[in-house]
């Protein structure tokens, strides 16, 4: 799961959606990122977009969280 999350990210942070979403697993969530599921996206996309918005602004950050939110419709 988590490497499909990083494959949405990458489009908005390049080379650095790995790390960025590495830490926002450890960090918010409080679990190491190959560890996360299904019931983990609605949060992770949470904390991606708040903490999204610090480098890609806010409509950026709102549209990644769209976007990582929908892998639960896959």
């Amino acid at each position: 799961m988590y490497n499909l999350v990083v494959d949405v990210c990458k489009p908005y942070l390049g080379d650095e959606a790995d790390s960025f979403l590495s830490r926002q697993c450890v960090f918010h969530l409080r679990t190491a990122p190959k560890q996360i599921d299904r019931h983990d996206i609605p949060e992770l996309a949470r904390w991606a977009e708040i903490s999204g918005r610090l480098v890609l602004g806010k409509d950026k950050a709102k549209e990644m969280r769209i976007q990582i939110e929908s892998l639960l419709k896959r």
